[in-house]
Protein backbone atom coordinates (compact mmCIF):
# COMPACT_ATOMS: atom_id res chain seq x y z
CA UNK A 1 0.00 0.00 0.00
CA UNK A 2 1.52 3.76 -1.04
CA UNK A 3 1.91 5.87 2.15
CA UNK A 4 -1.53 8.15 2.69
CA UNK A 5 1.18 10.67 3.38
CA UNK A 6 0.36 11.38 6.94
CA UNK A 7 -3.11 10.18 6.31
CA UNK A 8 -4.82 8.20 8.76
CA UNK A 9 -7.71 5.78 7.48
CA UNK A 10 -10.26 7.97 9.20
CA UNK A 11 -8.82 10.58 7.18
CA UNK A 12 -9.55 8.33 3.93
CA UNK A 13 -12.96 7.30 4.75
CA UNK A 14 -13.89 10.97 5.68
CA UNK A 15 -12.98 11.79 1.92
CA UNK A 16 -15.82 9.54 0.89
CA UNK A 17 -19.39 10.63 -0.93
CA UNK A 18 -21.92 10.40 2.30
CA UNK A 19 -25.63 11.57 0.91
CA UNK A 20 -26.60 9.93 -2.34
CA UNK A 21 -26.28 13.05 -4.93
CA UNK A 22 -22.79 12.91 -3.46
CA UNK A 23 -22.30 9.11 -4.76
CA UNK A 24 -24.15 10.11 -7.77
CA UNK A 25 -21.79 12.89 -8.38
CA UNK A 26 -18.85 10.71 -7.38
CA UNK A 27 -19.53 8.02 -9.61
CA UNK A 28 -20.23 10.41 -12.36
CA UNK A 29 -16.64 12.04 -11.76
CA UNK A 30 -15.10 8.65 -11.50
CA UNK A 31 -16.67 7.76 -14.88
CA UNK A 32 -15.93 11.27 -16.25
CA UNK A 33 -12.49 10.15 -15.34
CA UNK A 34 -11.87 6.44 -16.62
CA UNK A 35 -13.77 7.21 -20.10
CA UNK A 36 -11.80 10.55 -20.73
CA UNK A 37 -8.67 8.39 -20.48
CA UNK A 38 -7.46 10.25 -17.34
CA UNK A 39 -6.41 6.84 -15.17
CA UNK A 40 -5.70 3.09 -16.58
CA UNK A 41 -8.45 1.36 -16.56
CA UNK A 42 -6.93 -1.84 -15.31
CA UNK A 43 -5.31 0.17 -11.91
CA UNK A 44 -8.57 1.80 -11.24
CA UNK A 45 -10.56 -1.75 -11.33
CA UNK A 46 -7.62 -3.07 -9.08
CA UNK A 47 -8.06 -0.26 -6.59
CA UNK A 48 -12.22 -0.16 -6.61
CA UNK A 49 -12.30 -4.18 -6.06
CA UNK A 50 -9.44 -3.49 -3.14
CA UNK A 51 -12.00 -1.01 -2.15
CA UNK A 52 -15.27 -3.46 -2.39
CA UNK A 53 -13.11 -6.26 -0.29
CA UNK A 54 -12.06 -3.73 2.37
CA UNK A 55 -15.66 -2.63 3.10
CA UNK A 56 -17.17 -6.27 2.52
CA UNK A 57 -14.91 -7.73 4.75
CA UNK A 58 -15.11 -4.89 7.67
CA UNK A 59 -18.67 -4.73 7.57
CA UNK A 60 -18.78 -8.77 8.08
CA UNK A 61 -17.15 -8.83 10.51
CA UNK A 62 -19.21 -9.93 14.24
CA UNK A 63 -17.18 -7.36 16.41
CA UNK A 64 -17.61 -4.28 14.18
CA UNK A 65 -21.47 -5.04 13.81
CA UNK A 66 -22.06 -5.72 17.70
CA UNK A 67 -20.28 -1.86 17.81
CA UNK A 68 -22.36 -0.36 15.50
CA UNK A 69 -25.69 -2.46 17.05
CA UNK A 70 -24.60 -1.31 20.48
CA UNK A 71 -24.73 2.41 19.29
CA UNK A 72 -27.88 2.04 18.77
CA UNK A 73 -28.58 2.70 22.17
CA UNK A 74 -31.81 0.23 22.19
CA UNK A 75 -33.45 2.59 19.43
CA UNK A 76 -35.18 0.04 16.71
CA UNK A 77 -34.86 3.29 14.43
CA UNK A 78 -32.90 6.38 14.03
CA UNK A 79 -32.36 8.96 11.50
CA UNK A 80 -28.45 10.50 10.78
CA UNK A 81 -25.78 11.48 8.72
CA UNK A 82 -28.20 11.19 5.90
CA UNK A 83 -29.43 7.61 6.52
CA UNK A 84 -32.27 5.63 8.23
CA UNK A 85 -30.61 2.70 10.45
CA UNK A 86 -33.06 0.31 11.51
CA UNK A 87 -32.31 -2.66 13.78
CA UNK A 88 -34.07 -5.94 12.01
CA UNK A 89 -33.36 -9.29 12.00
CA UNK A 90 -31.55 -10.68 9.04
CA UNK A 91 -30.75 -14.68 7.98
CA UNK A 92 -33.86 -15.88 9.57
CA UNK A 93 -34.17 -19.82 8.96
CA UNK A 94 -36.64 -22.09 9.66
CA UNK A 95 -36.24 -26.08 10.03
CA UNK A 96 -39.27 -27.38 7.48
CA UNK A 97 -37.71 -30.87 7.46
CA UNK A 98 -39.57 -31.76 10.87
CA UNK A 99 -42.85 -32.21 9.00
CA UNK A 100 -43.01 -35.16 7.08
CA UNK A 101 -45.43 -33.64 4.40
CA UNK A 102 -43.16 -30.62 4.00
CA UNK A 103 -40.51 -33.42 3.29
CA UNK A 104 -42.60 -35.25 0.76
CA UNK A 105 -43.38 -32.30 -1.25
CA UNK A 106 -39.83 -30.98 -0.70
CA UNK A 107 -38.79 -34.37 -2.26
CA UNK A 108 -41.09 -34.18 -5.43
CA UNK A 109 -39.69 -30.55 -6.26
CA UNK A 110 -36.12 -32.46 -6.18
CA UNK A 111 -36.65 -34.79 -8.66
CA UNK A 112 -38.71 -32.04 -10.99
CA UNK A 113 -35.81 -30.20 -10.67
CA UNK A 114 -33.85 -32.66 -11.71
CA UNK A 115 -35.33 -33.61 -14.65
CA UNK A 116 -35.64 -29.50 -15.57
CA UNK A 117 -31.57 -29.71 -15.71
CA UNK A 118 -31.63 -32.88 -17.72
CA UNK A 119 -34.18 -31.27 -20.08
CA UNK A 120 -32.01 -28.07 -19.77
CA UNK A 121 -28.95 -29.81 -20.75
CA UNK A 122 -30.71 -31.29 -23.45
CA UNK A 123 -31.70 -27.90 -24.78
CA UNK A 124 -28.80 -27.47 -24.74
CA UNK A 125 -27.12 -28.87 -27.28
CA UNK A 126 -29.79 -28.01 -29.46
CA UNK A 127 -27.97 -26.67 -32.93
CA UNK A 128 -29.64 -26.36 -36.70
CA UNK A 129 -27.60 -29.02 -37.31
CA UNK A 130 -28.86 -31.49 -34.46
CA UNK A 131 -32.28 -30.57 -33.88
CA UNK A 132 -34.18 -32.43 -30.63
CA UNK A 133 -37.47 -33.04 -30.25
CA UNK A 134 -39.07 -31.95 -27.57
CA UNK A 135 -40.97 -34.80 -25.78
CA UNK A 136 -44.11 -33.56 -25.13
CA UNK A 137 -45.22 -32.00 -28.25
CA UNK A 138 -43.04 -34.10 -30.46
CA UNK A 139 -42.04 -30.59 -32.07
CA UNK A 140 -38.04 -30.49 -33.24
CA UNK A 141 -35.93 -28.15 -31.51
CA UNK A 142 -33.39 -26.36 -33.48
CA UNK A 143 -31.33 -24.54 -30.94
CA UNK A 144 -32.37 -22.01 -28.02
CA UNK A 145 -31.06 -18.54 -27.52
CA UNK A 146 -28.52 -17.74 -25.37
CA UNK A 147 -27.54 -14.77 -24.14
CA UNK A 148 -24.29 -13.51 -21.49
CA UNK A 149 -22.51 -10.56 -20.71
CA UNK A 150 -18.83 -10.40 -20.65
CA UNK A 151 -16.85 -8.57 -18.38
CA UNK A 152 -12.87 -8.63 -17.02
CA UNK A 153 -13.04 -11.01 -13.85
CA UNK A 154 -10.69 -9.69 -11.11
CA UNK A 155 -9.25 -11.34 -8.63
CA UNK A 156 -7.41 -10.00 -5.82
CA UNK A 157 -4.00 -11.57 -5.02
Amino acid sequence: MEELEGMSVMSVINLMPERKEQIKEFNRQLKCNLMGGYVEPLKLLAQLKSMEKCLSEFLKDKEVSDVFLDSMQGDKNRQDYGCLFEVCETGVSYEYNVSSEWSEIEDKIKALRDEQKLIETRLKTASAKTPIVDSVSGELIYGIHRSSRTIVKTTLK
